[in-house]
């Protein structure tokens, strides 16, 4: 009696299982990790070295600009400085009147001159995550990964899960040198 009981259980038991199978599905394989360092393909790739030379040499043309300014200020402010004693009160309210104009404008040409660089490093940031993002996705896609990490988010990975080095590949030949506007599909 107590073997046919342990035989009843254990039937029901199996159908249990079988049915807790079927309605979670298949056992999911194994994990695969991947990591890969965001910064280090972004900065060390052919397209970022090429928009950050584009952002400094935006950012050298503005500071030139600048600098042309602050010198016409410093020009001013010397004359007004240097003034004999003997020159007329409306000669000198007139540099003066020059050199708060000159103030206003130099203001005007450092804010639009900030904004254009700010506006400038959002785009070619955005363009290389964008590509970056992509070629990650397909990455993970070609190679089974189950999941791929920043590495700069975690505390510990071994190197064999790191992608960066196929990455920054991947991310070189989808932007050869002189293609600025949209990366090959691979």
């Amino acid at each position: 009696m107590r073997r046919t009981s342990l035989a009843a259980v254990s039937v029901v038991g199996l159908a249990l299982c079988g049915v807790a199978a079927v309605a979670t599905g298949p056992a999911p394989g194994p994990v695969k990790i991947g990591v890969v360092d965001q910064e280090k393909v972004l900065n060390d790739s052919t397209e970022g070295k090429r928009l950050n030379a584009e952002l400094q040499k935006l950012r050298t043309s503005k500071m030139t600009a600048i600098d042309a300014k602050e010198k016409e200020i410093s020009g001013l402010q010397d004359q007004l400085m240097r003034a004999p004693a003997g020159q007329s009160d409306d000669k000198r309210e007139e540099l003066s009147r020059q050199l708060k104009r000159r103030r206003v404008e130099y203001e005007r040409l450092n804010d639009d001159a900030n904004a254009e660089f700010q506006e400038a490093g959002g785009r070619a940031q955005a363009r290389l995550i964008s590509i970056f993002r992509d070629i990650v996705g397909k990455y993970g896609t070609e190679n089974g990964l189950t999941i791929v990490l920043e590495k700069g988010t975690i505390y510990f990975a071994s190197q064999t899960v790191d992608i960066t080095g196929e990455i920054l590949a991947r991310f070189n030949t989808a932007t050869p040198p002189g293609a600025a506007s949209t990366p090959k599909n691979k």
